[in-house]
Order: C-alpha cells, then sequence, then structure tokens
C-alpha cells in the first residue's frame, strides 16, 4: 500500500515541469542512487526493470530504492507546505 507522503511526492513530481523537479530533487538529501532513480523514472519514464539491471539489483530492491526516495520527497514538501 502506498502512503500519502509517496502519494504527494508522486504528485508533486508528475504536476511540475522538468526544471522545478530537478531544483526540487536538489534540495532533498538523496543518496546518488535514488536521485538518479528518481530521475530516471520519473522524469525519463524508465521502468523499475531496467534500473534494476543497471544497478545490478532486484525489481523488489530498487523498488524499495524508489520508494524511499519518495517518502524522503514527500516529507520535504509536507515540511514546506507547514
Amino acid at each position: 500500500m502506498v502512503s500519502g507522503i509517496v502519494k504527494l511526492a508522486k504528485a508533486a513530481l508528475h504536476n511540475v515541469d522538468k526544471n522545478k523537479v530537478i531544483a526540487l530533487l536538489d534540495c532533498v538529501n538523496l543518496t546518488r542512487q535514488e536521485r538518479e532513480l528518481i530521475e530516471k523514472t520519473e522524469l525519463a519514464g524508465e521502468r523499475l526493470s531496467d534500473m534494476a539491471d543497471l544497478f545490478s539489483l532486484s525489481v523488489d530492491s530498487v523498488s524499495n530504492i524508489k520508494r524511499s526516495a519518495l517518502r524522503k520527497i514527500g516529507f520535504y514538501l509536507t515540511e514546506k507546505l507547514r
């Protein structure tokens, strides 16, 4: 089940132009791997299975990394909205 925080992050990534998303990612404390994963899956439309091959990880591991990154983005946005 997807949490509200993750839904908030996904909505923010899809409803804003690419330059603003890149600026948002600069503000959030993401690892290199998390950032690359978010950029490629959310902005470039890459599939998780392709990213799993790129990182030499299972799809489940890549999914967990993406979920973690989306949570970080969601928490950042929640704090900024307060």
